[in-house]
């Protein structure tokens, strides 16, 4: 590996891809670390390590003690989702390489999924941030951990105060503790406001998270945002769908949503989104994520589909089935009629996968509505039948009969 690096001390970018690799080791993450002084032109870096599970938390760390000697990095971008070995003493060891980082502008952190992390970490990583006085994005997302308390999050709204340069904001926080009795989210909600300098706001958050009147200081803390154009969702029981489903019509302003239902999805959930959506004029890109659900059948789709087609300015839609066992080809057949009515979009992505009811015949039908509309040429599909034969889980012969990636007629 130095050996490789040797040769290319003038390279500017940097991008590393051992997700799910077996063989990454903690010798191997030493030995790149050491490689890294020879690329002192080295401007931005991408390591992904996703699902790593040979990497302990001392690889991290020299790894993360070898990003010291790049002067220049501009960007940095650690995607370390699922990785077991990573530790507070991982995320410490990178607190203070990223306190020698002054040219910083953009730190993108994924941690994700079952890690080890806790408040100790978190906290060393916060007061590592204001040395960052270069920087503009700041992406981190822990969605998963259930090990950082609630108030972590207020001293994290403190140390971006202190960051003068900084204008966009994706914060993850799916799943934080707090203490019975306190409010949770709501004081690093209200306090979004301060951060004057923003100018694009993303967050990812738990809708069980917002109970007990919590919606509503949410909705009122944001409205004074006028940089807030995102928001992401990930439910974690039925009912929320409809309770935040509701508290989002004081979100009418917002131009992009993410819908992350997963298994949660049901027709009275779909109903109550569907009225949502029908406010929605400013929104330009919408993406849903349902799965693995019995509780959403074609009934459900329709008011979604007839809420849809009213948001004229939509410009990227990104649909996503996967599992749904009560959705039949009518249901699909009704979002062609529904796309008519959506002159605006640009960029239409549609998978559907392996839903119980759609066979063959079914990918097919709905295939042959889609290429009767216009915006044909915009659509990404990929659309693939079910591999479920009664109750009994058999691989066919020929499984996918239609995966359309990007086509053109």
């Amino acid at each position: 590996m130095i050996d490789i690096l040797k040769g290319l001390s003038t390279l500017q970018s940097l991008n590393i891809d051992l997700s799910r690799s077996y063989g990454a080791d903690d010798l191997g993450l030493l030995i790149l670390a050491k490689g890294l002084k020879r690329l002192p032109s080295l401007k931005s870096i991408a390591f992904d390590f996703t699902d790593c599970e040979d990497i302990s938390a001392q690889g991290f760390s020299d790894l993360f003690q070898g990003l010291r000697q790049l002067p220049s990095l501009e960007n940095l971008k650690l995607t370390l989702d699922e990785c077991r070995g990573f530790s507070d003493q991982a995320l410490s060891a990178l607190s203070k390489s990223l306190k020698t980082m002054t040219s910083l502008k953009s730190f993108i952190l994924k941690i994700t999924g079952q890690s080890d992390i806790h408040e100790e970490g978190f906290e060393d990583l916060i007061k590592a941030l204001p040395k960052l006085q270069s920087l503009q994005i700041l992406h981190l997302d822990f969605k998963e951990n259930r090990d950082i308390w609630s108030d972590s999050y207020e001293f994290l709204i403190e140390a971006l105060r202190k960051l003068p340069s900084l204008h966009t904001l994706n914060i993850g926080f799916n799943h934080f503790r707090f203490m019975p009795g306190t409010e949770g989210i709501v004081p690093f909600i209200e306090a979004i406001p301060t951060l004057t300098t923003l100018s694009n706001l993303n967050l990812a958050f738990n809708g069980s998270q917002l109970r007990d009147g919590k919606r509503s200081k949410l909705s009122e803390s944001l409205k004074k945002v006028p940089s807030f154009t995102h928001i992401h969702i990930r439910y974690s029981e039925y009912g929320e769908v409809v309770k935040t489903s509701q508290e989002m019509f004081k979100f009418d302003f917002l131009e992009n949503i993410t819908f992350d239902l997963d298994d949660k999805a049901s027709d009275e959930g779909m109903e109550a989104l569907g009225k949502y959506l029908e406010k929605c004029a400013s929104l330009r890109n919408l993406t849903m994520d349902i799965g693995n659900t019995y509780h959403l059948t074609n009934i459900g789709l329709q008011p979604l589909w007839n809420g849809l087609k009213l948001c004229n300015r939509l410009q990227t839609l990104n649909l996503r089935f996967f599992h749904c066992w009560e959705i039949s080809v009518d249901g699909f057949t009704d979002l062609a009629e529904c796309l008519k009515n959506l002159t605006s979009l640009q960029n239409i992505t549609l998978e559907v996968d392996d839903c119980f009811k759609l066979d063959e015949e079914s990918i097919s039908t709905i295939f042959d509505h889609l290429k009767a509309l216009s915006l044909f040429q915009r659509l990404n599909l990929s659309l693939k039948p079910s591999l479920w034969d009664g109750h009994d889980r058999q691989q066919r012969e020929n499984p996918i009969i239609s995966i359309i990636k990007g086509f053109a007629v």
